[in-house]
């Protein structure tokens, strides 16, 4: 299985409309959360885990999709990550040499 960040955002405005829309499509949707409503940050934030992107969408209620973004999450070890940023290098030396010239 794989672990995704699941980010969903909505207004200060939407925000009793947008509790009140999660609770009646999936009252569990909302415990998966961490929310920042009450600091002024209207967004909710929670680690899932699912076969693919496809599952974690299927999983957040219909009226809160076009506001959640959904990130596939990794770990490195040191290696892993030398040899990742390694790989980009050379993408990121054409990237910069066209902005230079």
């Amino acid at each position: 299985m794989a672990r995704f960040l699941v980010e969903t955002t909505h207004t200060a405005r939407e925000c009793t409309w947008a509790l009140k829309k999660a609770l009646q499509s999936d009252p569990a949707f909302v415990t998966r959360f961490e929310w920042g409503c009450k600091d002024g940050e209207h967004r909710g934030w929670a680690i899932m885990e699912a076969v693919d992107k496809f599952a974690i969408h299927d999983m957040v209620p219909r009226v809160v999709r076009p506001y959640t973004r959904i990130v596939e999450l990794n770990q490195f070890s040191p290696e892993e990550a030398r040899a990742y940023h390694e790989a980009l290098l050379p993408t990121y030396s054409r990237v910069a040499a066209l902005s230079v010239a």
